[in-house]
């Protein structure tokens, strides 16, 4: 079934998916374990990235996300790790955004050729019809030509033996 989201939906889903990013970040406190709240913060990047269609709108989000994540690390354990995890969530986030952006814009490809095909096909089957038309055409033109000149050379014949056949007589 296809599905279209609009923009309150749209909305709506990556606004629950940035809280329980947000929740998962606050919830795991001081168990960091080499940068593991980061990875809270990749299906945030990776929906954006997916989802949103114009780069701008991806980079906002990026901005938007990496400052509030960040704003929380600094008000949870202060400066120095607000620094390591912005670090981190920017270049986390880009690769995931730029992984997310290269399959989207893949997809849109795939889909792109799929429907110029389908307007191929269709576009050949036109032409295939129309030349068969041509073809019938053609033929009907053909025996009207073939009838005329028969019907010329025969009447011109039967002409000259009626003019030959009065000479005769006079």
């Amino acid at each position: 079934e296809d599905r279209t989201w609009n923009r309150m939906q749209i909305s709506g889903f990556f606004g629950v998916q940035f809280l329980l990013a947000l929740a998962c970040h606050h919830l795991a406190g001081s168990f960091n374990p080499i940068g593991m709240q980061q990875w809270f913060w990749m299906p945030v990047a990776g929906f954006a990235g997916v989802i949103l269609r114009r780069r701008m709108h991806m980079i906002l989000v990026l901005l938007i996300t990496l400052v509030l994540s960040t704003a929380h690390e600094y008000a949870v354990r202060g400066a120095h790790p607000a620094v390591f995890w912005g670090c981190g969530q920017i270049t986390i986030s880009v690769f995931i955004m730029g992984c997310c952006f290269a399959m989207t814009q893949a997809s849109r490809q795939r889909m792109n050729t799929a429907r110029l095909a389908a307007e191929l096909r269709s576009a050949n089957a036109h032409l295939e019809l129309q030349a068969d038309h041509a073809a019938v055409l053609a033929g009907s033109q053909e025996r009207i030509r073939l009838a005329r000149e028969i019907h010329d050379a025969v009447s011109h014949s039967l002409t000259m033996v009626a003019v030959q056949l009065d000479a005769a007589e006079s």
